[in-house]
């Protein structure tokens, strides 16, 4: 049926059916005679919790005896450089350092010897060496 009224009719019959059976299906159910009613059970509950805490303190150990000052200066300076090397953060930061160094040092090398080449090259030609002559050094070799 494409009338909707009649789907609305058709949905309310299938409502009352289904309604009409569930009913009957409970009212069917009985319980079973000769079965005593169940029994009722009053629980009371009650809890008690008791703490004690009882703390004995034992006297603080002596503390430690002083380490004796080494004889030498070098074994005094082994032992902190020993601690000093044992953190992973102190070793990055010395060999950063290091490499740091180094890279300043190998740009100097290489500038010194970009000037010399240059200076070579100047002088190796008639015609720069005449104008660094005529005007004198410019003032970045100086």
């Amino acid at each position: 049926p494409t009338n909707p009224m009649a789907m609305r009719r058709d949905e309310a019959d299938v409502r009352a059916i289904t309604r009409r059976e569930v009913t009957q299906a409970f009212a069917s159910i009985q319980p079973p005679a000769g079965q005593a009613p169940p029994m009722q059970f009053i629980i009371q509950n009650s809890s008690v919790v008791n703490a004690t805490q009882k703390l004995e303190q034992s006297p603080a150990p002596p503390p430690p005896p002083p380490q004796p000052m080494p004889q030498r200066i070098w074994e005094l300076s082994r032992k902190d450089l020993a601690d000093f090397w044992a953190s992973p953060l102190n070793r990055i930061c010395v060999l950063g350092m290091a490499y740091f160094v180094c890279y300043i040092y190998q740009s100097n090398s290489q500038h010194r010897w970009r000037m010399s080449e240059l200076q070579r090259r100047i002088d190796g030609n008639i015609f720069l060496r005449a104008v660094t002559q005529v005007l004198g050094p410019s003032s970045a070799s100086k």
